[in-house]
């Protein structure tokens, strides 16, 4: 386990045993086996560990969608029911963390968490428009925002029952339930044909939100890219060895700059970085970026 992972590891199991507020950056370097310093190598803050932490979980639910979304021998309704078990699952799985959260008083959310959050829930519907519209067709495509912010609704209210109820429900059930009332739903939008109220307009302000999102993580990882190369170039090394860190440099640059980004190839190459423990703090925020790790 990376010092990056230790740190998050040990920053949840604290945060669950002692409590956000009283949990500090000494104990969470302790529980780590870590200097303090080396932890403010990896964050600048508490708040940036937790939402690291939260960062962590949703990378998860998100690969374990993008591998359902890829298995072609699934129908688009079971795509759609497996993502929402995922959903829960995750709430299930993550259930204590979740009420710890709620249950922290004073805890000030931040720009950065808003953003996250915004940028979570956006990234979500997106997911399920998609979902949706593989499932019903074109002729739901003027409702879709719509729909998702309804079935998004009763997704909500059956959260919240698990998380401040501590009611112990099924994922599987609760899938089922879910595609059962959404056939319900669009079969009464395309009966009644109501006006839809997520227009073009609002769908824009998500569009322009993601996309200077996106403009943000591609700056990040060019200066990243950038403050790398730097340092290889500062290394004293033989010709033989300078020589492969540039010709690794140049092929990750070509790698970064592809219109759709090989993970498994960028990962390689990074790999060829693992030698030199002047580079690993920075090869290590690249690959968060990029990631690979």
């Amino acid at each position: 386990m990376d010092k990056k992972t230790r740190i998050l590891t040990s920053a949840r199991k604290l945060f669950l045993e002692q409590g956000y507020k009283s949990t500090s950056i000494q104990s969470i370097a302790s529980e780590s086996g870590i200097s303090k310093g080396a932890v403010y190598l990896y964050f600048n803050s508490k708040e940036e560990i937790l939402l690291a932490i939260f960062r962590m979980i949703e990378d998860e639910v998100w690969r374990k969608v993008s591998s359902i979304n890829q298995d072609p021998s699934l129908s688009a309704r079971e795509k759609y029911r497996r993502q929402i078990i995922t959903f829960y699952n995750e709430v299930m799985e993550n259930l204590q963390f979740n009420q710890m959260m709620l249950n922290e008083s004073g805890i000030e959310l931040n720009e950065a968490f808003y953003n996250y959050a915004r940028e979570y829930r956006y990234r979500l519907q997106k997911v399920q428009e998609e979902s949706l519209l593989a499932i019903y067709g074109d002729s739901l495509s003027m409702w879709l925002g719509d729909l998702v912010i309804s079935t998004n609704g009763i997704m909500q209210e059956f959260d919240a029952s698990i998380v401040l109820d501590n009611l112990e429900l099924d994922s599987e059930r609760l899938a089922d339930f879910i595609c059962n009332v959404t056939d319900f739903l669009v079969d009464g939008i395309l009966s009644k044909k109501p006006v839809p109220i997520f227009n073009e307009k609002t769908k824009l302000v998500r569009e322009e939100f993601l996309a200077q999102k996106e403009n943000e993580k591609h700056e990040a990882i060019n200066q990243q890219f950038t403050k790398l190369a730097d340092l290889c170039e500062s290394l004293v090394l033989s010709d033989e060895r300078k020589q492969t860190l540039q010709e690794t440099l140049e092929l990750l640059k070509d790698a970064l700059e592809a219109t759709q980004i090989n993970k498994t190839l960028v990962k390689a190459l990074m790999s060829n970085f693992n030698d030199y423990s002047e580079l690993k703090a920075d090869r290590e925020k690249l690959a968060d970026l990029l990631e690979v790790r």
